[in-house]
């Protein structure tokens, strides 16, 4: 009776290779996703480069440095439209197994009887997966300097998936004009979103967005400069998303904290738009009591939800310009001293010179 469908069933067990595409978006770059469960971080690949460039065996994660196969890097998004794609598919292969089992029988059934028994099959319908929204206004698109793979961010990031390679200083001030340019492109949203409701939600979330661009920004150019000390000893994970903690390495590792390179206005508000940030990212944004605490800023009470500016925040990204250019200068005199003190140091500072850019005189913006 079912003579089809057991014959389909008996295929499967061998094996079935089903075509599954990735949605792309109008510029042909595809989701990815860092498989590891402390970063899940989200970017997209140029699709033609995923293919051609980005090696199988090895994917590198733009935010943190994981590695891994390349099928490893589907979105959960994606897992589930193949898994919706795959039972389709076999959905539609036993459908039509059974659709002919029941033909058969059918047709075996004597006209006229007083029992006639029919077979008849319905196949449910899968909804497809839409295209990622592609967030134009505030993605960054990063061209790798080394093997030229294209990819493209929200959040700032400076590995490439390709090659590992960390352009750390470029991306740096990438990140920041991306910032400020999210910024600029408020307004003409604001007015684009006819309920004023979403409008507003909307505006809130990219301006919280470039704060937090921002600041991880910083964090990982603050983590490369230190990383060129070759100093021994490795700040803890994230010390340098906060003023104060970042300051102490620093001091520590070159008796040079940060108030000895900023105002202290300039450094009122960098600790405060820090903590800022800390609340968006772990509590929504909304304030507690080791806020006010840590930020000084009593304009707010215990359970409001805080408001970011526009204005703030640009003034917080010309500030922390300001900090990179100073703390890449200090870390380049005191690089530059090392090797002079070394035999043989100023040949291996030259050399040093002539194959990598200084981040202090040609990467970093001028203050």
């Amino acid at each position: 009776m079912f003579d089809d469908l057991i014959r389909e069933a008996r295929r499967l067990e061998e094996g079935l290779e089903i075509p599954v595409s990735i949605a792309l978006d109008a510029d042909g770059y595809g989701d990815r996703e860092c498989p590891k469960e402390e970063c899940r971080f989200g970017f997209k690949v140029e699709w033609n480069d995923w293919r051609d460039k980005v090696p199988e065996h090895i994917v590198h994660c733009p935010s943190c440095g994981y590695t891994a196969e390349s099928g490893s890097w589907n979105t959960p998004e994606q897992v589930e439209h193949f898994e919706r794609t795959a039972l389709s598919a076999i959905g539609e292969r036993f459908g039509r197994a059974m659709e002919r089992d029941a033909a058969r029988w059918n047709r075996q059934q004597a006209p006229g009887g007083l029992v006639q028994i029919t077979m008849s099959v319905r196949t449910p319908h899968h909804p497809i997966l839409l295209p990622p929204d592609a967030a134009d206004s505030i993605r960054l698109k990063i061209v790798c300097s080394q093997c030229s793979c294209r990819y493209a961010v929200i959040e700032a990031a400076f590995f490439c998936p390709a090659c590992g390679h960390n352009d750390v200083e470029r991306v740096f001030d990438e990140a920041l004009d991306n910032a400020t340019r999210t910024l600029d492109v408020i307004p003409t949203i604001r007015l684009t979103i006819q309920n004023r409701e979403t409008a507003e939600a909307t505006v809130r979330s990219l301006t919280e967005h470039a704060l937090l661009s921002a600041v991880t920004a910083f964090q990982k150019y603050s983590e490369h400069l230190y990383a060129r000390l070759n100093l021994a000893s490795t700040p803890r994970r994230n010390t340098f998303q906060s003023i104060d903690a970042g300051s102490r390495v620093w001091e520590s590792a070159t008796e040079i904290p940060y108030k000895a390179l900023l105002q202290p206005t300039e450094l009122a508000m960098l600790n405060r738009a820090f903590q800022q940030r800390h609340l968006v990212a772990h509590t929504q944004g909304v304030v507690d009591a080791a806020y006010i605490a840590r930020s000084g800023d009593t304009s707010w009470r215990v359970g409001q939800r805080l408001v970011v500016r526009s204005d703030y925040i640009r003034q917080c990204i010309a500030v922390i310009r300001k900090l990179a250019v100073r703390l890449a200068r200090a870390t380049s005199d005191l690089t530059r001293s090392h090797d002079d003190a070394v035999p043989g140091g100023a040949a291996t500072a030259a050399t040093h010179s002539a194959n990598h850019e200084s981040p202090a005189t040609t990467r970093t913006p001028s203050g």
